[in-house]
């Protein structure tokens, strides 16, 4: 059912993809899958050797996933030296067509690559847009269960369809990609305290704050370097001062990660007294007093210690200074 349906959505662009520059294709020995609408099945496992790509050539491979899969993609390229204007890309045929990969110029050299695809439609589409480009090239695609099992769904990765979450809930996502990002949206009431907590396996991952405007209004980067554990995932937060109103956070995949695709989770922490918060976790550091609270007494405390060193003072330790000057 669903080759069916792959073949009858190619004829329907067939015209289209036939009068686009970026799909032109001159002739060559290869009369086979030089356009999309002719595209060359692949048989996973099954390596096509020999395959020829000729300057201002196309060709077009197609293949369709049942489920969420890994699919690894090989490719061996034989020439001798680099040229600028080739290259292979991954193409999504049941969104708009999207170009969700494409590589830097072809080199003589092997190219392995995986990819995170949910089930659906697919092209691979090898180019030379090069005048002096002729080689021939061997190339095998292979699937298989991703090593993570848990892929959400492309329902909340554009802003117009966040996905509404609640202060204290877990929620678990994932980065892969064809899903580069994943908004979620709350409301504040009134102002307050908001911790981000994100959790992931991932190297690192970029993230954005947005207003109802749909502007950003913070960002930054997540990353398991943070945790000075060579070996551990992502573990951090992030604490803002919140108006009330309506925002969106985006969670996305950073590019220049080793590990840029996996499993996340996002929590979101509310607090609206926080100018007299009860010290405790990551906080309690800042109860300066150790009153069990973060409040203005703290900055008294800290303020009286300053004053202090102004006259002199040569106690460097501001609880020993504390627990001498202010103890009951």
């Amino acid at each position: 059912m669903k080759n069916k349906q792959f073949i009858s959505a190619v004829m329907a662009v067939a015209m289209v993809a036939t009068s686009m520059t970026a799909f032109s294709a001159f002739a060559d020995d290869d009369k086979e899958g030089n356009h999309m609408s002719d595209a060359i099945p692949v048989s996973f496992g099954k390596e096509l050797t020999d395959q020829q790509l000729y300057r201002l050539d196309d060709d077009w491979y197609s293949f369709s996933l049942d489920t969420t899969s890994k699919v690894h993609l090989y490719t061996k390229f034989n020439f001798y030296q680099e040229y600028n204007g080739t290259y292979y890309e991954i193409v999504d045929a049941d969104n708009d067509y999207k170009t969700i990969f494409k590589s830097e110029n072809l080199k003589p050299v092997k190219w392995d690559k995986d990819f995170y695809l949910p089930a659906g439609n697919y092209f691979i589409h090898v180019c030379s847009e090069s005048q002096n480009f002729s080689a021939n090239y061997d190339m095998n695609v292979t699937v298989a269960t991703p090593e993570e099992d848990s892929f959400d769904a492309l329902s909340n990765n554009n802003l117009g369809n966040a996905s509404a979450i609640k202060f204290d809930t877990e929620y678990t996502g994932h980065l892969y990609d064809n899903d580069e990002v994943d908004y979620y949206t709350f409301n504040l009431a009134e102002e307050g305290m908001v911790t981000l907590n994100l959790d992931s396996s991932m190297d690192n991952v970029d993230w954005k704050i947005y207003n109802s405007d749909k502007v950003a209004v913070e960002e930054g980067t997540f990353s398991k370097s943070d945790n000075n554990e060579e070996d551990s995932g992502i573990s951090a937060k992030k604490s803002y001062i919140m108006t009330a109103g309506t925002f969106t956070i985006g969670i996305m995949k950073n590019d220049k990660s080793e590990k840029a695709y996996g499993n996340y989770t996002l929590k979101l922490d509310y607090l609206k007294d926080y100018n007299n918060y009860h010290a405790s976790g990551v906080f309690a550091c800042a109860d300066i007093n150790k009153d069990g609270f973060i409040d203005a007494g703290d900055a008294t405390v800290v303020l009286s210690y300053y004053a202090y060193l102004s006259t002199g003072g040569k106690e460097s330790d501001l609880n020993v200074w504390y627990n001498t000057e202010f103890a009951e």
